[in-house]
């Protein structure tokens, strides 16, 4: 599975021409304090700590794909990973500098 993930990293990155892209692996909210915004605070100091540069990121609930999108990602791969019977699917939505040309 890990391989299969690694290489869907390899070919967005080869695809959008990224060089330099900070990836975020896990962001999330606990159930209990969902709905007060912590989500998007914690996202928009990501974006302003990494100075707004190229980030990736690995959507795995298709209901979270409208938050992302607020914020400026686009969902540029959709994969389901296979491993032992068992699949992961997953959205890749990537976010591209402002003023990029590319993506919003």
């Amino acid at each position: 599975m890990m391989n299969s993930h690694e290489k869907t990293i390899s070919r967005v990155k080869k695809l959008h021409q990224l060089c330099d892209v900070w990836y975020l692996e896990v962001v999330a909210v606990h159930p209990s304090l969902q709905g007060r915004s912590l989500g998007k605070k914690a996202m928009t100091w990501v974006l302003e700590y990494i100075n707004n540069a190229p980030v990736l990121l690995e959507c795995t609930s298709e209901s979270n794909i409208s938050f992302y999108q607020k914020l400026g990602f686009e969902v540029v791969e959709e994969v389901e990973l296979m491993e032992g019977g068992e699949a992961v699917k997953l959205w890749f939505m990537l976010r591209q500098a402002p003023g990029s040309g590319h993506g919003k």
